[in-house]
């Protein structure tokens, strides 16, 4: 029943199908960071920790 009243409801405007394909969008992107910062090794995470405490030998 819901889906037959979903199908015809997304059927009157193509221009529905924009919000479902910008979450696609913002999903894979969620995933695609959530995995990199998962994946990366805590010796790199140290390091990047450690910046502002760094100084700043410009001069």
């Amino acid at each position: 029943m819901m889906s037959r009243m979903a199908e015809s409801f997304f059927a009157v405007s193509p221009m529905l199908a924009f919000p479902l394909v910008a979450m696609v969008i913002f999903g894979a992107v969620f995933l695609a960071i959530s995995m990199r910062t998962m994946r990366t090794p805590n010796e790199v995470i140290e390091r990047r920790r450690a910046l502002p405490l760094e100084e700043d030998h410009h001069g």
